[in-house]
């Protein structure tokens, strides 16, 4: 009597494929990892600041520089993920990545300066309007970076 051989029941492991840089720009997508990363990141800080440091809502809108240091330590946070992981945590969650144009990873100072960009460019309501009519975001035009999407394999 011969005796089948059974093969072992494996599960393929997911792979993680990149894409080419985004035809579209995906805006409910990238809105989407913009409020996760403001809800992970930004408002601890902000509660930090308002009641743990200050002690109250009145004073965090009475000092100007607690604001400004909430701002300066979100950039420096979001700067430090998307140097070392190449993505923000709603990045993550909506399966982007930031590089350069060239395919490289984006440092430290870029990503910084890509914050500051950004900022600039919502504050004058320049970023609000670039995406609808150039078809690209003005920071990630000035700062030489672009979102890949990371699609799970099955």
């Amino acid at each position: 009597m011969a005796t089948k051989k059974t093969k072992k029941n494996k599960t393929p492991e997911k792979k993680r494929v990149l894409e080419s840089p985004l035809k579209g720009l995906y805006l409910s997508l990238r809105l989407k990892a913009f409020i996760t990363d403001i809800f992970m990141i930004y408002t601890p800080m902000l509660y930090i600041m308002t009641y743990a440091i200050l002690g109250s809502a009145k004073d965090f809108r009475e000092n100007q520089s607690a604001i400004f240091l909430c701002l300066l330590f979100y950039a420096l946070t979001h700067s430090f993920f998307i140097a070392f992981k190449s993505q923000s945590p709603g990045m993550r969650y909506a399966h982007f990545r930031l590089v350069k144009n060239n395919g490289k990873e984006v440092g430290f100072f870029l990503a910084l300066w890509r914050f500051v960009l950004w900022v600039l460019s919502m504050g004058l309501l320049i970023g609000f309007v670039a995406p609808f009519i150039f078809k690209f975001f003005l920071h990630d035009k000035l700062s030489g970076t672009h979102i890949e999407t990371i699609k799970e394999e099955s």
